[in-house]
């Protein structure tokens, strides 16, 4: 088997690995209430962060460990993953996946300094950028945190890709 093949094949590996993680944050309850828009927000941006770290200790094997002992920040950490190629022009994650979380970093600092903030709509909408299918709501319908709810398995997807194993 090619070391390509092996690494895209571990992705998806990984993926299953951490699909319960995502499960447990997707949670609703029996009314099925997602919560509020900063709530979502901070979820997800945990479970992205906690992806980030999977992440660098599959790309970085065996020394992951000991990079992200160094207590490094969300932004390092996807810093540090978006220049990681797999193999030669195939990143491992998507440049989407990366601009997006970047948004959503900046979103849940704002969150975390200002007093009051909240979640707009448009900033909502703007974590899906580069999309080409419709997002699953209507984004000027669809509550704010149903949109954060639906990013969440979105850039899940986008961090980890699945890939199939086809003989030769």
């Amino acid at each position: 088997m090619s070391q390509f093949k092996e690494k895209l094949l571990g992705l998806t590996k990984l993926r299953y690995e951490t699909l319960p993680l995502l499960m447990k944050n997707m949670q609703v309850d029996e009314n099925l209430n997602i919560g509020d828009p900063i709530s979502c927000i901070l979820k997800c941006h945990l479970l992205s962060e906690v992806v980030l770290d999977r992440l660098i200790q599959f790309a970085c094997s065996p020394n992951g460990d000991a990079i992200l002992s160094a207590r490094l920040s969300y932004h390092q950490k996807l810093n540090i993953t978006s220049k990681i190629m797999l193999v030669e022009d195939y990143p491992l994650i998507p440049d989407l996946a990366v601009g997006s979380l970047r948004k959503l970093n900046k979103i849940r600092n704002r969150l975390s300094h200002e007093l009051g903030a909240s979640v707009t709509r448009e900033e909502a909408i703007d974590l899906f950028m580069g999309v080409e299918h419709p997002i699953p709501a209507d984004p000027l319908k669809a509550d704010v945190s149903l949109l954060i709810f639906h990013y969440n398995a979105f850039i899940f997807g986008n961090m980890l890709p699945k890939y199939e194993s086809v003989e030769e």
